[in-house]
């Protein structure tokens, strides 16, 4: 890829996600993205939901009448794949969307000041935060009491 970036040559910590308008399988026929582009995603980054081509097809996460095809992803730079949860499809009611929901966990762990992933205990003040007025809303605080 060209000098002018904007992302780093070596991504580190990196989650890049969304609806790409084509579909980045090897073994797809249909428009696909720049060589170069394509070539940088395979060397640093993981397919987070169809991480695995030899199971056969990737998922469907894109449909429009009898049409379906994978154009929706969710990609993690190399250095923390390891550290997620495996990736799910789901069916999304079509008078809603024509798209299928997609989604992934993620571990994440402090870097440490030698920049490897330190253990939950490093984690100090301020690594996460949110808006004051969620910390406000009964409901959000219920769902994060829940989700812990």
């Amino acid at each position: 890829m060209e000098s002018n970036r904007l992302l780093p040559a070596d991504p580190s910590r990196h989650i890049l996600l969304g609806d790409f308008n084509y579909s980045y399988s090897s073994v797809s026929h249909s428009i696909r993205a720049p060589t170069s582009w394509l070539q940088f995603l395979a060397n640093h980054f993981v397919d987070c939901i169809n991480d695995d081509e030899s199971l056969g097809p990737s998922q469907a996460t894109f449909h429009r009448g009898n049409s379906q095809s994978c154009i929706d992803y969710i990609f993690a730079s190399s250095d923390i794949a390891a550290d997620r949860g495996p990736g799910k499809v789901t069916y999304v009611q079509p008078a809603w969307t024509d798209h299928f929901l997609v989604s992934t966990s993620f571990r994440l762990r402090p870097i440490t000041s030698s920049g490897n992933a330190g253990t939950p205990q490093d984690m100090g003040k301020g690594l996460w935060r949110a808006h004051p007025r969620l910390a406000r809303d009964p409901e959000f605080c219920d769902s994060l009491a829940i989700s812990s």
